[in-house]
């Protein structure tokens, strides 16, 4: 799409054309709250909001915002989903970047530094959009990342993961990679046990009560939980 064609050059921010060479544009030292335009609840962003005070929105999750009364800093993205009318009248300013080898999930990763971003939005309606945001969290290794769905969160489990939960909690890791890990405090250990998508995986496993810890010793393993644990979670990134 030639922005050029749409008469309202002046709310867009052309960077380049590759967000491989991308420069971050936000260094926040505030957690960070981004809305897609996939699944999600008013309620979801507001506890998203509670916990990251700082809004942007990739491409299309910018008209939910604004219909839900929110005012965010930037929507990103290639911005063909977003009412930039909407968006002009609301006073948000749009950051286009226009590759197409990337999401806008991806590109508001390496748009966005922050201590944590938490997510909303990314989960639901269309798998095919669920599995390229799981995809995205494997390639952004440094930047802490929650998928807030509905009833549950996701994100890649960190070298070392340490958390308290209560007896026969919900616990799941899905290896997006080959991988292998150590655990203690779960029903099922996962000591020695080689995990791959195509072959062992670690879901539905569960608590044992008291502190559950993860360590990765190699691959990239995706943790899923009740959104019970979603302040327990971003807590742990920021400790």
């Amino acid at each position: 799409m030639n922005n050029k064609q749409d008469g309202i050059l002046d709310d867009w921010r052309e960077i380049g054309t590759n967000v491989k060479n991308f420069t971050r544009i936000v260094e926040s030292v505030e957690n960070v709250a981004l809305l897609g335009g996939g699944a999600a609840k008013k309620t979801d962003l507001q506890r998203a909001i509670s916990l990251a005070p700082r809004l942007f929105c990739a491409d299309g999750g910018g008209n939910r915002a604004v219909d839900w009364g929110f005012h965010p800093e930037k929507v990103i993205g290639d911005l063909d989903s977003v009412d930039r009318g909407k968006m002009k009248s609301a006073g948000v300013e749009t950051l286009y970047i226009a590759d197409q080898d990337t999401t806008d999930f991806e590109k508001c990763l390496c748009a966005i530094s922050a201590p944590v971003i938490v997510a909303v939005g990314f989960l639901g309606d269309r798998l095919d959009h669920q599995l390229a945001a799981l995809n995205a969290l494997a390639k952004f290794r440094d930047q802490p990342v929650v998928l807030l769905g509905q009833g549950e969160l996701c994100f890649l489990c960190p070298a070392e993961f340490t958390l308290e939960m209560p007896a026969n909690a919900r616990f799941s890791l899905f290896p997006l990679t080959q991988s292998r890990c150590e655990s203690t405090g779960l029903v099922w250990p996962l000591d020695g046990i080689d995990l791959s998508p195509s072959g062992r995986i670690a879901t539905s496993n569960a608590t044992q009560g008291g502190v559950v810890k993860v360590k990765v010793l190699e691959g990239a393993l995706m943790c899923i939980l009740p959104d019970a644990y979603l302040d327990a979670v971003v807590s742990f990134f920021i400790d």
